[in-house]
This record gives structure tokens, C-alpha cells and sequence, in this order.
């Protein structure tokens, strides 16, 4: 690296670390902003220990088993197992936001004002203590309005125990999807506070320090995909008319609500931060691109006219190797990502490679042509912008 390029890099890293008077007040911030979440957290595990008790005790009803092998009630037992796993599995979301956090602040990779960066996770936390309510009622009373509902059309009843376990299960999952839309945030977060992401050409992570970020967003968008897919194939086997122990018709119009729902806090948790962190890291890139473009340019020019004149063999091989050394700070910053992933994450995780096969299960999801039509749009202008 050259000597102006150097000193650049040295005094960002100065800036990026607060001075010791602000460092307290840094610290503060952290550990209220990581406070709230583990308490958040503890609180969800009080409120699932009871739900998977009354689990257990109904396995026998929950899974109960026909004379021929076959489940009772499939739907249901396949419900409750995916709705408690994933319950289970969320759990991780917070850690994983506050690791992320600290890998960013530790690697310097969000801006030179450590503070601000703290603002933005305190603010999130704080934000997901009210919205995890909000979207528990609201989920909790879409399970119950849809299960008067089919009551009514079906002429059939659930029962009081059942309604209200799948109503405290459905709260509980609405919680836990309220709070990972909030984290989905991120992105405009560091924009609106104006947190600048500095980009390492040739970090290790194949993504200029960023990848922490893309894991985090990846973790949101399996755990939000785990109600999308179960929804996806209750609604291809009913279209497929397979025979049940049950009849199940009656569910298809309001499992394609919850699908809506479902997509919904998908596009907040993993499509929308996606689509903002893209647009952070290009303008990051650019930022690069136009302070050491130039300078890198003109030092690889003027090492190529002193090689050419160099008569010294031991002087060429050494500009030789100043010219390649240059050459790969070029490539190092050509190649640096506008999404927070891995090479190998962009190509396994692009919307361009699901692409095809989310379009097919929406051929299922939806039954209208015109709801089709808009579906695949949506996916060709997703696929357009992260396809590998």
C-alpha cells in the first residue's frame, strides 16, 4: 500500500476508535441496548416453557395415530411441531444481532462514530419491546377471527382448549416475527443516522468486513421462511386433492392470508435489509473507488514505465512485484460485494437461484392468473437485482 493510502487507513482507524472520555459513555450504551434484548429473550422462554409442557401432555391428541399408522389429524401435528421449532429456533435471533453488532463495532466496519452506531442498536432494541406486542395481538387474532371462520363454514368446532392454545401459540409466533422485522431495520437505521459502512478491500470474509451482517440477515430469512414453507406445502398438497383422514378443503382461503402475512414479514426481515445494505455497500464502494482510484492508477502506470526502463535485473524483479502488489489492490477493490455476503453465500442464497422455485410454489399459492402475474413480476425484479 502506498504511503498516502496508508496514512488514510490509519487515520480512519483513529477516528473510528472514541476517545476515553466518550468510551464510557459508549459502554452504556452497549449494555443497556444488550439488557433489553436478553431480558426480551428471557421473557419468551418463560411464556414457550409452558406452551411446550402443554405439548407434551397432549402429545397423545396433538399426534394421536389411526389403527392403520396414519396421523389423525396431519395438519395439525405438523402445525404445532413446525410452529414450536421454529419458536425454539428464534431464540438465537437475539444473540445474533447482538454478535453482529459487536464484530461491526470491533472490526471498525461501521463508521467513526461509535456512538451513533450504539444509538441505532439501542433504538431497534427498544423498538422491538413494543412491536412484539403489537404483532403478537395482531397475529393472535387473526388465528382466532380464522378459526371462528371455519367454524362457521365447516360447521364444526375446535373447542375452547384448543383455540386458546393455538391463540397464545399464535401470539408467541407473532412476537417473535414482530421482532425480527424490527431487526430487518437495520439497514435504514445506519442510513437515517447517517452510520457510513468502511469497506476493507481483501478482508478474509470475502465481503469487506460485511459479512456479519449478511449471516445475521441470512439466520432471519431461514427462520421467516420456516412458516412460508409449511404454509407453501399444506396449500401445493391441497391443490394436489391428496386424500387425508380429514377434510381440509375449507383452509386453503385462510392459509392464503396467513401466506400474505408470512411474506410479508419475510420481505421486512430478510428482503428489505438485503435490498438497503446493497445500497449502503455500492455507496461504500464508490466512496473507495473515488479516493484511491486515481492514485492507484497513476502508481501503476509509473511502475509499468519503470519497468520497462529498468536495466537492473534485481530492479526490475522488485518493480515487478511493487506492479503486482498494486495490481491486486485494483482487482481487491473491483471485487468487493454491494450485498453482505461471501461469494459462496451470493451464490447460494441469490434471489436469481430461488427465483424459479418460489415461482413455482407460487403457481399453488395463488389461484388467480392476475395475483400470479403480479407474484412473478415481483420475483423477476428481485432475481434482476440479486442475481448472481
Amino acid at each position: 500500500m502506498s504511503r498516502a493510502g496508508q496514512g488514510d487507513a490509519v487515520h480512519a482507524e483513529e477516528q473510528s476508535v472514541p476517545p476515553e472520555g466518550e468510551r464510557g459513555r459508549v459502554d452504556d450504551l452497549i449494555q443497556e441496548a444488550e439488557q433489553v434484548a436478553r431480558r426480551r429473550r428471557f421473557l419468551h422462554v418463560l411464556i414457550l416453557v409452558p406452551l411446550t409442557l402443554w405439548l407434551l401432555l397432549r402429545l397423545d391428541w396433538l399426534a394421536a395415530v389411526r389403527p392403520d399408522g396414519r396421523l389423525v389429524d396431519p395438519m395439525l401435528t405438523s402445525g404445532m411441531f413446525t410452529a414450536f421449532v421454529g419458536l425454539w429456533l428464534s431464540l438465537f435471533v437475539e444473540g445474533g444481532f447482538i454478535h453482529t453488532m459487536r464484530r461491526l463495532q470491533g472490526d471498525h466496519i461501521i463508521g467513526l462514530d461509535a456512538e451513533r452506531a450504539c444509538r441505532v442498536q439501542l433504538h431497534l432494541e427498544r423498538l422491538a419491546e413494543w412491536v412484539q406486542y403489537i404483532a403478537g395481538l395482531g397475529i393472535c387474532i387473526v388465528i382466532v377471527v380464522g378459526y371462528k371462520l371455519v367454524e362457521s363454514f365447516a360447521d364444526k368446532s375446535f373447542g375452547m382448549e384448543f383455540t386458546i392454545g393455538s391463540a397464545l401459540l399464535g401470539a408467541a409466533v407473532g412476537a417473535r416475527l414482530g421482532i425480527m422485522g424490527v431487526y430487518g431495520r437495520l439497514g435504514s437505521q445506519f442510513r437515517h443516522y447517517k452510520v457510513p459502512l468502511l469497506l476493507v478491500p481483501g478482508h478474509p470474509d470475502e465481503a469487506g468486513g460485511s459479512a456479519p451482517i449478511g449471516r445475521f440477515i441470512l439466520l432471519q430469512g431461514l427462520l421467516l421462511a420456516i412458516v412460508i414453507i409449511w404454509l407453501t406445502a399444506w396449500l401445493v398438497l391441497l391443490s394436489l386433492e391428496v386424500d387425508f383422514p380429514r377434510d381440509y378443503s375449507f383452509w386453503a382461503g385462510y392459509f392464503r392470508i396467513l401466506w400474505l402475512i408470512g411474506a410479508g414479514f419475510f420481505c421486512a426481515g430478510f428482503i428489505w435489509p438485503m435490498l438497503q445494505f446493497r445500497g449502503l455497500m455500492r455507496q461504500a464502494k464508490e466512496v473507495i473507488e473515488a479516493h484511491v482510484a486515481d492514485t492507484l492508477k497513476a502508481e501503476i502506470e509509473e511502475l509499468h514505465r519503470k519497468r520497462i526502463a529498468a536495466s537492473d535485473p534485481a530492479e526490475f524483479l522488485r518493480l515487478n512485484e511493487e506492479l503486482g502488489e498494486a495490481l491486486r489492490r485494483r482487482r481487491q477493490i473491483e471485487a468487493l460485494p454491494t450485498v453482505p455476503l461471501s461469494h459462496l453465500g451470493r451464490r447460494l442464497f441469490s434471489i436469481g437461484a430461488v427465483g424459479p422455485f418460489l415461482t413455482a410454489f407460487g403457481n399453488f399459492v395463488f389461484s388467480d392468473d392476475g395475483l400470479r402475474a403480479i407474484f412473478g413480476s415481483v420475483l423477476k425484479f428481485l432475481q434482476h437485482l440479486f442475481g448472481s
